[in-house]
């Protein structure tokens, strides 16, 4: 099922994307900042474009123009690899470096056109991509192209910012972090599941590249600019939705399952096919898809036998007619069970990934665990939402983890203005007066914080306790210049 399967792979894929492939278990990022003032005005340098600057129009067709000045078709020589490789490795480090400069310039070329674009798109005030109604009637088929073009484009972008920052145009350096702010936010907004996903992964970029940004001395404080991104950063709930179409356009032929009473081999039929529906979701290389017929029938008939009590009795305490119940074959009782439970629990479980990102990922966990120890393993509800469950839950981690990564460098900005004003690093972060420190989003907590004499320590710690790896959290190790 290419959606799905994209969708759960995209987790992983979307990640790689300059500097963020194959990191440690713990994240620790070495700056070197000043004690710089905000800028005056304090907005002067936007992170988004604001409202004074926006216009009517969709970026989609904007960033679709970008995409066309894309080269479509190339065969890379050995040396063009080479310095590919040593451009992915200059990207992935915070620092700054003329020596980096000529290389960086000869890889990305001229990409006036594709700038012009993506600035033009970045001062839209929407994004629509038009995918709701396909994803109606295309369903798991529908491709989406566009989504590798906006990776692309976002590389070429964060290129072309690094270059202003070591020539020393910070201005300019900002004004193409605030082009891949937009660029991110509209990639991701009112897109499919696959979308949000690379939107959060291009935001993340270039959250990681302003902070390239901030370390240089000119550089103003930016506390104010980011308070005043949009929140929520990339709104979820659309992508969120359009997952729940594609789901419902896979499988509209079996809505008469509950709605009509049918025969034995009428039951027995559907049953075989809903099947075959869910090995089309797991992949033409799953076992089931490799069965012959016989067994098929067998393996469906020992899932009747398992499932049937359980399922008759559940339908009973949710209120099911006794009368509908006993007339039933066998395989339609366990076909009807399954396919409004799978219903029950991605309405709750769709819901709960709409809440607050620190609620959802609470009410994600408890139906997970619901879901996973849910006796019978034939149970196709369990199989089907098994599947879809670990994709669904790591998006909302995914967009908690953006959340958090903009509120941490703020805190550092807050940091930083309470040194500018009082000349020394606080000793706790109730002593920042100047400006509210910002707290950790998904526990209400500040962040760690730990001063020395001359640098300050930050760290987004793993939420509920759950082990550290390089994605769920990170430290700042923060030397503030004399």
């Amino acid at each position: 099922m290419k959606w799905l399967s994209c969708s759960m792979v995209l987790i992983g894929f979307s990640t790689q994307l300059f500097g963020q492939a194959n990191s440690p278990p713990e994240r620790i990022k070495e700056v070197t900042l000043s004690p710089n003032k905000s800028s005056y005005p304090a907005l002067k340098y936007e992170l988004y474009p604001s409202v004074l600057k926006q216009h009517p129009g969709n970026a989609a067709l904007y960033l679709h123009r970008a995409s066309a000045f894309l080269p479509r078709h190339f065969n890379p020589t050995k040396e063009w690899l080479a310095d590919q490789d040593r451009v992915f490795d200059i990207m992935g480090t915070t620092v700054a470096s003329k020596d980096d400069l000529k290389l960086l310039k000869d890889y990305l070329g001229n990409i006036s056109n594709i700038l012009r674009e993506l600035e033009f798109a970045a001062e839209c005030t929407d994004a629509d991509w038009g995918l709701m109604e396909r994803a109606k009637t295309d369903g798991i088929n529908l491709l989406l192209q566009e989504v590798q073009y906006m990776r692309d484009l976002a590389n070429k972008l964060r290129i072309h910012a690094r270059i202003q920052v070591i020539e020393g145009n910070i201005p300019g350096a900002l004004k193409d972090i605030r082009t891949g702010f937009a660029l991110g936010r509209h990639t991701g907004k009112h897109g499919v599941l696959i979308q949000h996903l690379v939107g959060i992964a291009v935001t993340s970029m270039f959250l990681e590249e302003l902070l390239v940004v901030m370390q240089h001395p000119d550089c103003p404080n930016l506390y104010w600019a980011l308070a005043d991104m949009p929140s929520p950063f990339i709104p979820i709930s659309q992508a969120f939705d359009a997952e729940r179409l594609w789901i419902d356009a896979a499988m509209p032929k079996f809505q008469d399952t509950i709605e009509v009473l049918l025969t034995k081999q009428q039951a027995t039929d559907r049953l075989d096919q809903y099947w075959k529906e869910f090995s089309q979701t797991m992949g033409t290389n799953n076992e089931y898809m490799k069965m012959s017929p016989a067994a098929a029938r067998l393996m469906q008939a020992g899932m009747v036998i398992v499932n049937l009590d359980k399922s008759k009795n559940s339908l009973l305490k949710k209120g099911y007619d006794p009368k509908i119940l006993e007339k039933m074959p066998p395989a339609q009782v366990v076909l009807v069970h399954s396919m409004l439970n799978q219903r029950d629990i991605l309405d709750r479980y769709f819901a709960a990934a709409k809440l607050p990102t620190s609620e959802a990922q609470l009410q994600l966990r408890k139906i997970d665990a619901e879901v996973r120890n849910t006796s019978g393993d034939l149970d196709l509800s369990a199989i089907f939402v098994r599947l879809l469950l670990p994709s669904l839950e790591r998006v909302s981690a995914s967009n908690g983890r953006m959340v958090r990564h903009i509120e941490s460098l703020r805190a550092i900005e807050a940091i930083r203005l309470h040194i500018d004003s009082t000349g020394k690093i606080p000793a706790n972060l109730d002593e920042v007066k100047v400006v509210t420190v910002p707290k950790d989003p998904i526990n209400g907590k500040y962040f760690d914080y730990l001063p020395t004499e001359n640098r300050f320590q930050l760290k987004v710690t793993p939420p509920d306790a759950q082990p550290q790896n390089a994605w769920n959290g990170w430290t700042y190790r923060v030397n503030i210049r004399k």
